[in-house]
């Protein structure tokens, strides 16, 4: 054989053995990761805390093909009737692996965030009204984008007894297993007067009939209600000047009864259910945060269901919650914040209401029935009547 040849047969013999080689190693190595997997993620990063994970339907489905890259992360304000959602393990793992977002988000009250919270830093603002929308924009304060992405109805929070002594007051009555005030003159009017309890049927509880609700010059909640009650107490369609005008001693009333008062939606319901019948008999609130608790503390459902009740004011009052982008990244948020697993998570979870997602049964379990639509709803005054009302109804400061 030439010296040509056995090169040749050399090359061949060594191309075969490290084609085996390959071969042999190929079945012990560990398969590698698909190239779109990221390494490390929120939820599996060392040293981090493994999410929960979520039994929502939507929040379990396969995430679709995810980015690449370091995660963004975006800063904002939100109201405290939202912060169970923005802190949901199944809402951090798809804003991560979908949309390469990490939320931070520190509760504020709606009005607080829009008027008086510095903004350096801030990628978007999160409160419960338009009207909180329209305050910013009035100031000409800048933004990328906005966009409503939950409502929710203000109700009245309960406990069992006083639903009880509504109903055989003829205030609230009952169908299909939800619980509506279908008096709301009467009611508005019992609070107004300073009815006794006593004098409900309820000589357990001290003092006079109260609402409990947030401070309105922080919080829209508070404000809502006001808005509901003197709508309302002038007889008329809205809240016009010229109503408010008659109403507006009455309802500095109420805000004066009530004493201190939380700037948060969230910190009265947590107050709520912490200091019991008691303290707080009737609590004006979003609809959401009820089915939010039970969802969350489902060893809690008999409970819920004998002790808790949501009441309904017809009419009642819509709440939106519109999200303002500040910058490029916060509107990067608000459409991740519209794709179809964070609605569906939203409503089933977190009870907010979404122009994409059907009542859930699954989500009433643990408490009363909560209606498919509300039927009974006052027009949102306007802002100009929003902020005279601020003013009209603060206490008045005691004489040093």
């Amino acid at each position: 054989m030439t010296g040509r040849g056995k090169f040749v047969l050399t090359l061949l013999i060594l191309g075969l053995a490290g084609f085996g080689a390959y071969k042999w190693w190929g079945r012990l190595a560990p398969a590698s990761a698909p190239p779109s997997a990221p390494a490390t993620s929120p939820a599996n990063a060392p040293g981090s805390t493994p999410a929960t994970p979520s039994s929502s339907p939507a929040a379990a489905a396969p995430v679709a093909a995810r980015p690449t890259g370091k995660l963004a992360t975006v800063r904002g304000y939100v109201g405290g009737e939202k912060m169970g959602l923005v802190q949901n393990p199944a809402l951090t793992r798809i804003l991560a692996e979908k949309f390469r977002i990490e939320l931070r988000a520190d509760r504020r009250g709606s009005v607080e965030m829009v008027t008086t919270e510095p903004l350096e830093g801030i990628d978007f603002l999160w409160p419960a009204s338009q009207n909180q929308s329209e305050q910013f924009r009035r100031a000409n304060r800048t933004r990328k984008a906005e966009e409503v992405l939950f409502v929710s109805p203000i109700v009245i929070y309960s406990w069992d007894l006083v639903q009880v002594a509504l109903t055989q007051a003829g205030i609230v009555a009952e169908r299909d297993g939800v619980h509506y005030i279908v008096d709301l003159p009467k009611f508005i009017a019992a609070v107004a007067e300073r009815r006794r309890w006593r004098d409900l049927g309820v000589p357990e509880l001290f003092g006079s009939v109260k609402v409990t609700f947030t401070d309105p010059v922080k919080s829209n909640s508070g404000g809502q209600y006001l808005a509901l009650a003197g709508t309302v107490l002038s007889g008329e369609d809205t809240l016009d000047p010229a109503a408010l005008a008659r109403v507006g001693p009455r309802l500095k009333a109420m805000v004066e009864s009530l004493g201190y008062v939380q700037s948060s939606s969230g910190e009265l319901f947590s107050q709520y259910l912490k200091q019991g019948v008691g303290a707080f008999p009737l609590v004006a609130g979003y609809e959401n945060q009820l089915i939010e608790f039970a969802f969350a503390n489902p060893d809690f459902s008999d409970q819920i269901k004998r002790k808790l009740r949501i009441l309904y004011p017809q009419p009642t009052i819509w709440s939106n919650h519109p999200m303002i982008a500040l910058t490029d990244e916060g509107r990067r948020l608000l459409e991740a914040m519209k794709s179809p697993e964070v609605q569906a998570l939203a409503w089933r979870e977190h009870g907010l209401r979404t122009e994409r997602s059907a009542i859930d049964p699954d989500a009433r379990t643990g408490f009363s029935a909560i209606p498919a639509t509300i039927t009974a709803v006052i027009p949102s005054p306007s802002l100009e009547v929003m902020e005279r009302l601020l003013v009209e109804t603060q206490p008045t400061a005691p004489t040093p």
